[in-house]
């Protein structure tokens, strides 16, 4: 079980002032700031739910910073695997019931995972019921999560505003103007779909923020 204990100010990885810049509006222009704070909010959402983060109770996916509690049975082994990753902050651990030193823990924020040391040495964790509560996730957004959440902002912005049965539109300038338009059209579809989610190029761009597994 994970409870969201302090969630974050702002789940989304883009501002609606960031996003009016990304889709080419002046800064003062909030005429389309209704549909691209539900822009913003739609692309952060694909891209957690891209990224496998585990939903809390209370709040939604999220990359930004939050204080979450972890509960769970732990088999036991090398290194505890935490539900959310980046950036952790351990507050408090205990394993069934016995509060565990925080000072002999070795934390790994970007795979989530903590092990635990005994002198100079490590140890393994014991198994049992681990309640653990931690800081994890950004408290600024990385460049390149940035990119990737702008670059959807700029596909569902497009798909916003042109035809949806149109595939592709071809103007010849020379002479006199010609336009050649495409359509989806096949087996009945209007729209292309993917069962993929984002674009295969966006999903290779955040492979350093994908969960391998739910926890």
């Amino acid at each position: 079980m994970l409870e969201i204990v302090s969630p974050a100010a702002d789940p989304n990885l883009l501002t609606v002032v960031e996003a009016r810049k990304i889709v080419g509006l002046p800064p003062g222009d909030t005429s389309q700031d209704a549909v691209l704070a539900k822009l913003v909010a739609r692309a952060s959402a694909d891209i957690f739910a891209a990224c496998r983060i585990v939903r809390g109770q209370g709040a939604p996916r999220t990359l930004r910073q939050e204080v979450v509690r972890e509960t769970r049975f732990f088999s036991g082994g090398d290194k505890l695997i935490l539900a959310r990753r980046h950036e952790i902050t351990l507050a408090g651990l205990t394993i069934s019931g016995s509060v565990i030193n925080l000072a002999g823990c070795i934390v790994e924020g970007d795979p989530g995972l903590v092990s635990r040391t005994a002198g100079a040495r490590l140890q393994a964790w014991p198994a049992g019921l681990v309640v653990v509560e931690y800081e994890a996730g950004f408290d600024e957004v990385p460049p390149d999560l940035a990119g990737v959440a702008a670059d959807m902002i700029r596909l569902l912005h497009s798909a916003e505003t042109r035809d949806p049965l149109v595939k592709s539109v071809r103007v010849d300038i020379p002479g006199v103007e010609e336009v050649e338009t495409q359509y989806w059209v096949n087996s009945g579809a209007t729209t292309p779909s993917s069962s993929s989610g984002l674009p295969a190029d966006l999903m290779a761009r955040l492979a350093p923020y994908r969960n391998a597994t739910f926890a």
